[in-house]
């Protein structure tokens, strides 16, 4: 079996899509974890300690995310930044629809720490309907 070597910005971009689904996998089993043992842990710094976990998380992801789009061509980089700009609008106007029933209807609560999840997740929904493959 020959295999074929991928150009660095395939690779940089096959390693992101690895990252991206163990670290936002990660953030879900640490963010259901720190939510079950922080209401018995009394001390705040301890509190703010746990917290801090999903936090380093995103900053994670976030990290390889730019690392990725940086990797790549300006052609590709134009893409990666239109299907960013088309994300991110979808993301805030669903956010922000979301709080019209949230604050007249007492609707539950978006958590903010949702935003960027659902942003990697419409980002990667987003980039997989342009074709944004080479």
């Amino acid at each position: 079996m020959s295999q074929t070597k991928l150009s660095p910005p395939d690779a940089a971009m096959r390693r992101f899509l690895i990252v991206q689904f163990g670290v936002l996998g990660a953030f879900a089993v640490v963010m259901i974890a720190v939510e079950a043992v922080i209401p018995t842990v009394k001390t705040p710094w301890q509190r703010w300690l746990l917290a801090a976990g999903p936090a380093a998380l995103l900053l994670v992801w976030a990290w390889e995310f730019f690392r990725v789009i940086r990797a790549q061509d300006e052609m590709m980089q134009t893409i990666h930044l239109r299907v960013v700009a088309t994300a991110a609008c979808l993301v805030l106007l669903g956010a922000s629809l979301w709080g019209i029933p949230e604050r007249l209807l007492n609707a539950p609560e978006l958590p903010a720490s949702l935003l960027l999840p659902i942003f990697a997740f419409v980002y990667g929904a987003a980039w997989a309907m342009t074709g944004g493959r080479r």
